[in-house]
């Protein structure tokens, strides 16, 4: 099995965010760009998370944990949205 990188999960998140119409960089210009989601990396794990409405903050989708278990994270959302779309039509 690959390791899972950083390269893997910005990858996905960009995927993600584009499916769901948000913008794609947490930050533009030193701006925080509100309900961007992506990676939040501490304490030696890493979480998915969301920018609040307003951009001053963030919310937690994700349980910290390894790499893998947050690209699985973003790859079961993907899959999601994807056959929810599929249902629609």
């Amino acid at each position: 099995m690959e390791r899972t990188t950083q390269r893997h999960i910005d990858g996905s998140l960009e995927t993600l965010n584009t499916l769901l119409g948000l913008p794609l960089a947490p930050y533009v210009d030193g701006k925080p760009q509100a309900k961007n989601i992506h990676a939040d990396y501490a304490y030696g794990g890493v979480s998915i998370v969301q920018m609040s409405s307003h951009g001053s903050g963030v919310s937690t989708l994700s349980d910290r944990g390894s790499k893998r278990e947050a690209w699985q994270w973003i790859c079961a959302a993907i899959r999601g949205i994807q056959l929810h779309k599929e249902s629609s039509n």
